[in-house]
């Protein structure tokens, strides 16, 4: 389209065509090549002294420039975009959409203000957002502002209403992207208010949507600063190491794609703060390695030395025992003798008695044992 839009000359088409292309690059993150082109069709544009097209430029020029970090510069242009669809809502021609430019432009205001703190003015514009949504009854654009306030609440630190702004809107969503910024929202107003393990869940499901799509924007770098911090103190080095890994990865990733702004970038953990950290917890788990071989290899000599002496004990028992089965023959002859002798000794006392035969004393002696038994001395009779 570029190269017969300049064939003919046609200016117009010169426009569309590197403002197309420019919108193209964006959405694949070659965000210098994109702006040089929307700067390009915003030449044209001026020549053309097409108003739409100029302003529509503009507005992607601002995107570009806010994906960059640059939210301070924007604001001058964003305005003249907010004033000049909002005044042609009505007068829009074919191929030509004001009403969803002044949308985009009222909303990238309102975030660009709550970013740089001037929340203050974010008053009126909102509820000149919430006004046209009731007049027009065009209600699916309500959660976008609903988000946009819940956003401008964390800035004034009022983070419960910032949540239930937050929540809301993702409930009245009916689109489907992904909302990252709501998750990421509430992740922080959530930390905010000291409910780190209901951060943590936020954060980690934005990881979850995030690591799948391409579009990796720095401003959701904070999220993995804070899940490096909280499962640092959790002591939990598998995840520590994990966010580590992530974050240094996306590192890479916006040196590639943002370097104009990954130079200015804040950063809690930079590089060699992320290097140090990770080579820690890596010899952390080598020294854990090495103490569990050793702590095995300790385990493993005791247990040989309980079971050579347990093998030790057996034995000498076992011997014990042999002997005795030995010696018992003997002890047996030794107590049949014993036994022998004590009859002759009975046997030689009751003959003692004179006058008695030993048959006699013995039974008399049965008797009386048999009467003292039954207690027969208690007898009245007797």
């Amino acid at each position: 389209a570029i190269i017969i839009a300049k064939k003919n000359q046609n200016f117009k088409l010169l426009s569309e065509s590197f403002l197309n292309k420019g919108v193209f690059l964006m959405d694949i993150f070659k965000n210098t090549e994109a702006l040089d082109n929307i700067l390009v069709a915003n030449k044209y544009a001026s020549l053309l002294k097409d108003a739409y097209i100029e302003h529509k430029t503009l507005y992607y020029i601002s995107q570009n420039k806010i994906i960059l970090g640059q939210d301070k510069s924007v604001l001058h242009d964003l305005t003249k975009c907010l004033i000049y669809f909002e005044k042609n809502l009505g007068n829009s021609n074919l191929g030509e959409d004001n009403e969803i430019y002044f949308i985009y432009s009222l909303m990238s205001i309102i975030d660009c203000n709550s970013r740089l703190g001037y929340t203050n003015q974010n008053t009126k514009l909102l509820n000149k957002a919430f006004q046209y949504i009731n007049e027009t009854k065009k209600t699916y654009l309500l959660p976008y502002f609903i988000s946009s306030q819940g956003v401008d609440y964390y800035y004034l630190k009022k983070y419960n209403l910032a949540i239930k702004n937050l929540k809301k809107a993702l409930l009245l969503y009916n689109d489907v992207w992904p909302h990252h910024t709501e998750i990421f929202y509430l992740g922080l107003s959530y930390w905010k208010t000291g409910e780190k393990l209901k951060a943590v869940k936020f954060f980690e499901k934005l990881d979850d949507t995030y690591k799948n799509d391409k579009n990796k924007d720095p401003k959701f770098r904070p999220a993995y600063e804070l899940l490096i911090e909280y499962y640092k103190e959790k002591n939990n080095k598998k995840k520590h190491l994990e966010y580590i890994n992530k974050l240094m990865a996306l590192d890479d990733s916006y040196e590639k794609n943002y370097k104009y702004l990954f130079s200015k970038i804040h950063k809690e953990y930079d590089t060699n703060k992320l290097i140090q950290e990770k080579n820690d917890i890596q010899n952390s788990f080598k020294m854990y390695k090495y103490i569990t071989i050793a702590v095995i290899v300790f385990l493993i000599i005791i247990v040989s030395l309980f079971g050579y002496k347990f093998y030790s004990t057996q034995k000498k028992i076992k011997e014990i025992n042999s002997k005795k089965v030995l010696l018992t023959p003997v002890e047996n002859e030794n107590i049949a003798d014993i036994e022998a002798s004590n009859k002759n000794f009975s046997q030689n006392y009751y003959e003692k008695i004179p006058g008695l035969k030993a048959d006699t004393v013995k039974n008399i002696l049965n008797k009386l044992e048999h009467f003292e038994k039954n207690l027969g001395f208690l007898d009245v009779q007797l």
